[in-house]
C-alpha cells in the first residue's frame, strides 16, 4: 500500500505516518515548509518517541520522499492520502486532490471533508478524527538524537467509513456516521474545548508546557470544572453515552498531567481568535452548557482567559481593551446574551487585575465538583 501524508507536521510525522508504517505501508510526504523540506529530503527515516507507561518508547520511521505541492505530479499513484495541514490551510491542498483514490482529512474541523468534497468534486474525500495528544516538538535530549523528533502518545485513527475500507487494522478504527458523529463530539467538546483553556491560562500564567500549567493549583480545578460541565452536558443533552463520556473525560486530564507528552502551551494556546469563533470549540461548548443547565462559569473563565492572550498576541496592554472585546464576543464570538457578555467581560477584569494569581474557584463550583467527583467530574 501507497500512502501519501499532506502536512509533516505533529500529527502528520508524529502520529500518521508511524501508524501507516507500522502497516506495512509506504509512506511519502508533501509540505510547504522549506526547512522542514530540506531536512526531511536530505534522509529517509527519522525517530519517533511515544510516551508509555515506563517512559518514551522510540520507533524509527521509514518514508520515501518529502515535497512541496507543485512538484507532485501524479497523486492516483497513491491507495490513501492524508491531510494535516491545519484548519487555515487545508482548503489549499484541493488541487492535489481532485484525482486522489481516497483520501482522510484530519483537521480539528468537522466540515472540511464537506468542504474539500464540493470544492474538488471528488467523493472519495472523507473524514478522520486523530484521537492523540501529538507535540510539535520534543524533549532537548530527544532532539539531540534526532532533530526531526516530535513526542506522540498511542491513541486510535477513527476514519470516516465509505466504500472498501484501506487495509489498516490495529490502530484504526473505521466508523459510521453514528460513531463518528460521537467521536467527534467528544474530540470537539471534552478534548478541544478543555484542552484551550489549559493553554490559555497556562499561558497567562507563563508555562511552557500543559502538563506545568495542570500542575498549579490554581488552574487544575478550572480546567476539571470546565471538562466535568462539558461531559455532563454532552450526557445531558444525548449527544454521548454516559460511560463512554466519562472515560474519554477522565483520559484526557491523564493526558494534560503527563510529562512525557511535553506538549507545549503555545502550541495549543497559537491563533487564540480562531479558537474563540462562534462555530470554534469554545463558544460551542459555552452554548451547550448553557442549553444542559451546566455551570458555564469555568468556561467563561476559560473565554476570558482566551481574550487576554489574543491581546498579548496583538500586544495589547491587558488594561486598555474594555470596549475592544466586548466588540469582539459580538461579532467574532457570536455572542448576543448580556447575561453571557458582561459575565465574560467580569472575568476579564478579574484575570487582568493580576494576571499571574491568576483564578479563584467559587464555593458553589468547589462543591459542585465534591460532589460530583467518582462520577462526571474527575477528582481534584
Amino acid at each position: 500500500m501507497k500512502t501519501l501524508v499532506i502536512g509533516a507536521g505533529a500529527v502528520g510525522r508524529g502520529f500518521v505516518a508511524p501508524l501507516l508504517a507500522a502497516h506495512g505501508a509506504a509512506v511519502d510526504f508533501v509540505d510547504t515548509n522549506p526547512a522542514l523540506l530540506a531536512a526531511l529530503s536530505t534522509r529517509r527515516s527519522y525517530l519517533t518517541a511515544v510516551a508509555g507507561p515506563r517512559g518514551h518508547v522510540f520507533t524509527r520511521v521509514g518514508y520515501g520522499c518529502a515535497s512541496a505541492p507543485e512538484a507532485l505530479t501524479e497523486v492516483t499513484q497513491y491507495d490513501a492520502v492524508f491531510v494535516s495541514t491545519g484548519p487555515r490551510q487545508f482548503m489549499a491542498c484541493a488541487p492535489l486532490l481532485r484525482d486522489a483514490r481516497a483520501v482522510f482529512v484530519l483537521e480539528n474541523l468537522r466540515t472540511a471533508a464537506l468542504q474539500l468534497r464540493e470544492e474538488t468534486g471528488n467523493a472519495g474525500i472523507r473524514f478522520g478524527i486523530p484521537e492523540a495528544v501529538v507535540s510539535n516538538t520534543a524533549p532537548p535530549a530527544l532532539l539531540a538524537r534526532d532533530p526531526l523528533c516530535v513526542v506522540a502518545e498511542r491513541g486510535d485513527l477513527i476514519l470516516e467509513r465509505g466504500g472498501e475500507p484501506l487495509d489498516l487494522g490495529t490502530g484504526v478504527i473505521w466508523a459510521d456516521p453514528s460513531e463518528l458523529e460521537r467521536r467527534w463530539a467528544c474530540k470537539f467538546f471534552i478534548h478541544n474545548a478543555s484542552h484551550a483553556v489549559v493553554a490559555f491560562l497556562g499561558r497567562l500564567a507563563d508555562y511552557h508546557l500543559i502538563h506545568e500549567a495542570m500542575a498549579d493549583p490554581r488552574i487544575a480545578p478550572v480546567v476539571e470544572n470546565t471538562i466535568g460541565s462539558v461531559t455532563r452536558a454532552l450526557i445531558d443533552r444525548g449527544r454521548v453515552d454516559a460511560p463512554f463520556a466519562i472515560s474519554y473525560m477522565e483520559r484526557e486530564l491523564q493526558r494534560f498531567r503527563n510529562p512525557l507528552l511535553h506538549d507545549p502551551v503555545s502550541r495549543v494556546a497559537r491563533d487564540p481568535l480562531r479558537k474563540l469563533g462562534a462555530e470554534d470549540r469554545l463558544m460551542q461548548a459555552l452554548r451547550l452548557v448553557v442549553a444542559a443547565r451546566q455551570d458555564a462559569y469555568p468556561i467563561t473563565t476559560g473565554i476570558a482567559a482566551g481574550l487576554l492572550c489574543h491581546a498579548q498576541t496583538e500586544g495589547r496592554p491587558f488594561g486598555a481593551a474594555g470596549r475592544r472585546n466586548e466588540i469582539t464576543l459580538r461579532k467574532i464570538c457570536g455572542l448576543s446574551d448580556e447575561g453571557l457578555i458582561g459575565a465574560i467581560l467580569d472575568c476579564v477584569e478579574f484575570l487582568q487585575c493580576d494576571h499571574r494569581t491568576l483564578l479563584r474557584t467559587s464555593a458553589a463550583n468547589q462543591l459542585d465538583r465534591e460532589e460530583a467527583s467518582g462520577s462526571y467530574c474527575a477528582q481534584a
